[in-house]
């Protein structure tokens, strides 16, 4: 079976309040980092976040770049980067920017295939909530065209199983290239997609494109008791999986740290006979550049 590739959502919203481990400023996400990518981790993603007060410093440009840097200075990991969410051309422009940024190395981006309504309901007042969250199909071309240009590779995020409909109307259009990668959102606490558990999962990979060459990977979207579960379930499967305290920040009610999620991760692979490949072995199985030939 392939190598499992482990990406790590580092800090996303969650606060220390939580668990003290959550990283927040530059000096805290380089230093978790190394930590995770020493554990297995292959993947990073990060938030900047005020080294005091945790708030999300989105769209801050030299921030984002410094942090990188400092990244690939101390260890071989790729990363992710968040990026500003209120319109397309903050999405795009700050990628664009990040991308083109002297001594940044950006190798691998995510952008949604499909717009979805994230429900949620109240437990206390039953009320319904979430946000819609948009990705009509010509934000995604001009996604895809902007980080092709800058040989970055992209991360296909679905969150419905009619988004991998999406994705054959991108490859009829000559949008996307293969090997694709698939991020695949399952949710408890969000009513949408399909159901979070191994019927859903499968619902997802028989509408991946036949014969197309790609790599998947299951995301427990706002769901901490559901990321162990199916993350045992994608490892068994071939799949890659998703973790960290940005997903959950606690682990059977103790406050773990990042790298305490992927070494469990890393353990479960081992059990199921599946090597942790490396950054090198993600960038041969992504289509991304080797280093040094970028």
């Amino acid at each position: 079976m392939q190598k499992l590739i482990i990406e790590v959502a580092l800090n996303e919203a969650m606060s220390k309040s939580l668990n003290p481990n959550i990283p927040y400023g530059l000096d805290e996400v380089v230093r978790d980092t190394v930590a995770c990518a020493k554990a297995g981790a292959t993947i990073i993603h990060f938030h900047s976040r005020d080294p005091r007060t945790g708030e999300d410093t989105e769209g801050d440009l030299e921030t984002y770049a410094e942090t990188m840097k400092a990244v690939q200075r101390e260890c071989d990991v790729i990363i992710s980067p968040s990026y500003p969410v209120k319109t397309m051309e903050e999405r795009i422009g700050f990628l664009e920017r990040l991308g083109d940024y002297p001594g940044v190395r950006l190798e691998f981006a995510g952008h949604g295939v499909g717009s979805t309504s994230a429900v949620t309901v109240d437990a206390r007042t039953k009320e319904l909530k979430g946000p819609s969250i948009l990705a009509p199909a010509q934000e995604v071309l001009k996604f895809a065209q902007a980080m092709y240009k800058r040989r970055v590779r992209i991360l296909l995020g679905c969150r419905d199983v009619g988004h991998l409909r999406h994705v054959r109307a991108l490859l009829d259009a000559g949008a996307i290239e293969p090997p694709l990668f698939f991020n695949l959102f399952l949710s408890e606490e969000g009513y949408f997609g399909p159901s979070p558990d191994a019927r859903g999962l499968m619902m997802y990979l028989d509408m991946i494109p036949p014969a197309t060459p790609h790599q998947w990977m299951v995301s427990a979207y706002k769901s901490p008791t559901l990321e162990g579960r199916i993350n045992m379930l994608a490892i068994a499967m071939g799949g890659h999986v998703r973790t960290g305290l940005g997903e959950a920040p606690l682990h059977d009610g103790k406050r773990i740290t990042n790298a305490d999620h992927v070494q469990r991760l890393a353990d479960l692979a081992h059990r199921a006979d599946r090597g942790i490949a490396t950054a090198a072995d993600a960038r041969h199985m992504l289509g991304i550049a080797p280093l040094g030939k970028r």
